[in-house]
């Protein structure tokens, strides 16, 4: 083990010591009371007894009420350490950041010798770096957990309504006084959520506007072939969705565990249509090697799985389908199956595109193969 691993300091937790000094005040206060009433029973059973000790017993108790506070003197002394806890903890963010700026000094190099875990050295330095320590400082709480919270939250603003709104209404959490010393980690918490709960309800406005004018607006249509981030941006929806993934595509989608990278990668998502009168139909042809890929993709571009079309068997006797393709048919939103086809003739494309027309609403989009069909938009990535 290395001296520095030795002498590593112990982590700090400044959000604490509000309360360990209320603590150590009232323990000292309780101390002194408690030995106080010990030399008033020491005194009197002096003069009766040893009447010669009685004066260095009352110059004790002298010196002992000199240094005893009056309660209000208490209240002081704690809303003075609380104001210097605040300062102390304020200093340090700029502290670091300034350390940072001036000396190019590492995090894992301020991590070592103070004795804090790198990430929170990390959130250290965000909220050194914010202008609320500066513009806001009267307003802030002490707790370093609520500063933090206060960092991350204008960072959402930002994100949900832009650079310049998101900065904006940040500050009138300030000047509206909606931000105050007195709040903590769980107040600031509070605020937090109560933002996202306002946020999530203009979402869902906007969401119900859009199936509005999905549902009543007709689409147009383009001669013309497409690479999917294109697709995209042109902002076009279907209402069914044909693909034919590459091997490639595919052993790609098997090595991205998380759905988030999967759709990332290749954005299925923004092509459905955002109706709620009909279903949106989904078809994807892949070997059965890549069946459960297959199936996770599905999932992560927010389609139910319906079925599975399997090739004909000439025989009874089971064997291996491992390079055999099939098609699996996801589903979206409402509307029902029955009295719909259930055979697709062959695993060619032109036939799959065929079946889709058959269950499926316009526009249609194929993605992956270049084939020639009236209606159907073509996307080869």
């Amino acid at each position: 083990m290395s001296d520095k691993k030795k002498l590593r300091k112990p982590i700090i937790k400044l959000e604490e010591t509000v309360e360990l000094a209320k603590q150590r005040t009232i323990y000292n206060e309780e101390k002194k009371i408690k030995k106080k009433r010990e030399l008033e029973r020491s005194k009197n059973w002096l003069e009766k007894n040893i009447p010669s000790k009685v004066e260095e017993v009352q110059k004790e108790i002298e010196i002992l009420d000199k240094d005893t506070l009056t309660k209000r003197e208490y209240f002081n002394k704690l809303n003075d350490i609380k104001n210097s806890i605040k300062k102390s903890t304020i200093d340090f963010a700029i502290t670091i950041k300034e350390i940072r700026d001036v000396h190019n000094v590492t995090q894992e190099e301020l991590s070592e010798e103070l004795g804090l875990s790198q990430s929170s050295i990390s959130r250290w330095i965000k909220i050194g770096s914010h202008r609320m320590v500066s513009n806001y400082t009267q307003q802030l709480p002490m707790s370093f957990t609520a500063l933090y919270e206060l960092t991350n939250l204008e960072s959402k603003m930002k994100k949900d309504l832009g650079q310049r709104e998101g900065v904006q209404r940040f500050n009138k959490l300030f000047e509206s006084k909606m931000i105050v010393p007195e709040m903590f980690h769980d107040d600031v918490t509070q605020l937090v959520n109560t933002y996202q709960k306002k946020q999530k309800l203009i979402k869902k406005k906007k969401t119900e506007q859009l199936f509005h004018e999905s549902d009543s607006k007709t689409l147009t249509y383009e001669d013309k072939i497409y690479d999917l981030k294109t697709l995209v941006e042109t902002k076009k929806w279907f209402n069914t969705i044909v693909l034919i993934p590459s091997l490639k595509q595919l052993k790609e989608w098997k090595e991205l565990n998380m759905s988030s990278y999967i759709n990332e990668n290749y954005p299925i998502t923004d092509l459905r249509n955002v109706t709620h009168t009909s279903s949106i139909i989904f078809l994807m042809k892949v070997k059965v090697e890549y069946l459960d890929t297959a199936l996770k993709c599905l999932t992560t571009w927010g389609f139910n799985y319906k079925d599975t079309y399997l090739p004909t068997q000439k025989s009874d006797s089971f064997e291996s389908g491992k390079n055999k393709f099939v098609v699996l048919r996801g589903e979206r939103g409402a509307g029902g199956f029955k009295d719909k086809p259930l055979t697709i003739k062959s695993e060619d494309t032109n036939e799959i595109m065929k079946y889709a027309e058959s269950i499926g609403n316009k526009p249609y989009v194929l993605i992956g193969e270049n084939e020639e069909g009236k209606d159907w938009t073509i996307c080869i990535d």
